[in-house]
């Protein structure tokens, strides 16, 4: 629409909200952006390019590798990396000529950590609104993908990275269908360096019949059962809506198409995991008979509850990302430790089960709350394998990273002590694919810079 001027006659004022007071509003605006973009972007670079050979001698290796014997630790063992793939891994490995070496004396080293269900890239400051970008507007957003999203210069990320985390799934909020996540390794120059794979899964939100609260106190006024029993039709009516248009377009590539409703596609074509999220003992249950009469496979994301069906989800074969690890009982009838013990009760019963910590700063205490688990009774390696090999294969990269194997990315972390345990946790070296990457962040700096007023 073209912009209309404005005669001013003498003895009246602008009116208010003229073109030029708008115009200077949103220049103002737009430099405030440019200037918190410019005060928020990490210092930090991407590590250069790897060595073509290169060297880690004498570690103990926790390799996740069932093939590595019966727990998969190699102590004073060489990890052989080429070209950032791994090459060799064993004790005494021959060092190549051209290879570079780097001594560990005894320094333990893990594949690198990998966060599940996180929005890291997608939030700088939660309380500014200009700096959230997790959710698009709507109830059914299938066509939202993470990654489009993901700020490869955030300060956040620096921040997670040094704990040990080489790769998070980035995933969109809210509504019922929320979209489609993607993996991402955490040093990259912009979104499409660090995008490891897209659109891994699509992320289904089950109706909740629990309360919503406003910012302003009180409830959000709707009857909760009732709001959830609609949203459960309204979600039905969504997947028949979307099943019948891909049978429409397998049928007849001329139907016209539909980008929200494409984006569907792949999970009834089983190229797309579906991610349910629920909690509630009510709403997994109703999950499942929603997968079985769908006949979807799925992946159970939160599932507070989900122990007390074990036997279940085992039986029907539903892969758990747990991400309630530091919940509170909410049952009179619960243990305090209800939530610690929870994953060992999943893996007894064979529910193959991942450890996620949910957020985006937080998330840098994933191998903390692993650690939690292994206090509550969870045997050390399977805790190991929640956050590095099962995340890896729940994602469809189980041959890529996850393990420290011959082939697989050179995706490592070093440590001078247990990564699980708080007092020992000391990541020193962080390798992805093969380049040594910068452990700096902004804590690190401002903890620096305040000892020397010690001094």
């Amino acid at each position: 629409m073209a912009l209309r001027t404005q005669r001013r006659r003498v003895g009246h004022s602008q009116p208010r909200g003229s073109v030029m007071s708008r115009v200077t509003r949103w220049i103002f605006a737009a430099l405030a952006l440019l200037l918190t973009s410019q005060l928020m972007a990490s210092p930090y670079a991407p590590g250069e390019a790897p060595a073509e050979v290169l060297l880690l001698q004498g570690g103990r290796i926790v390799t996740m590798d069932p093939q590595q014997g019966e727990d998969g630790v190699i102590s004073d063992g060489d990890v052989l990396i080429r070209d950032g793939r791994i090459a060799a891994v064993g004790r005494s490995l021959p060092v190549p000529d051209d290879a570079e070496v780097i001594a560990l004396n005894g320094r333990h080293i893990y594949p690198g950590l990998v966060g599940l269900d996180t929005t890291l890239g997608l939030v700088e400051i939660s309380a500014v609104r200009a700096t959230v970008d997790t959710e698009e507007v709507g109830t059914f957003t299938p066509e939202v993908q993470g990654h489009i999203a993901f700020n490869a210069d955030s300060e956040v990320i620096p921040t997670v990275r040094s704990n040990g985390l080489t790769h998070v799934q980035v995933v969109p909020q809210n509504g019922l269908v929320s979209g489609r996540s993607s993996l991402m390794h955490t040093d990259g120059w912009h979104w499409e360096d660090a995008l490891v794979k897209a659109n891994d899964a699509l992320h289904v939100r089950w109706p909740s019949p629990r309360p919503r609260w406003s910012w302003f106190g009180g409830s959000s006024g709707s009857d909760p059962v009732e709001r959830a029993q609609r949203e459960r039709r309204e979600l039905l009516d969504f997947f028949d809506e979307a099943r019948a248009y891909h049978l429409r377009r397998s049928a007849d590539e001329e139907t016209p198409r539909d980008e929200r409703l494409e984006a569907m596609r792949g999970v009834f074509g089983g190229d797309v995991r579906l991610f349910i999220h629920a909690d509630g003992l009510r709403q997994i249950e109703q999950a499942i008979r929603f997968a079985e009469s769908e006949d979807l496979a799925f992946t159970l994301v939160g599932g507070r509850d989900a122990w007390r069906l074990a036997d279940e989800l085992a039986a029907a074969e539903i892969d758990v990302v747990y991400t309630a690890t530091f919940g509170m009982p909410i049952r009179d009838g619960d243990g305090y430790d209800a939530a610690f013990r929870a994953p060992a009760i999943l893996d007894e019963a064979g529910v193959k089960t991942a450890l996620a910590y949910s957020g985006y700063w937080d998330t840098r205490n994933l191998a903390f709350a692993a650690g939690y688990l292994v206090a509550h009774g969870l045997d050390r390696q399977t805790a190991l394998a929640m956050i590095t090999r099962t995340p890896a294969e729940m994602l469809g990269v189980g041959d890529e990273i996850g393990r420290i194997a011959p082939g697989y990315s050179a995706s490592l972390l070093v440590s001078s002590g247990d990564v699980l345990d708080y007092r020992e946790h000391a990541v020193e070296a962080l390798f992805i694919d093969g380049r040594q990457v910068d452990l700096g962040n902004h804590h690190k700096a401002l903890a620096e810079k305040y000892r020397q007023r010690l001094r």
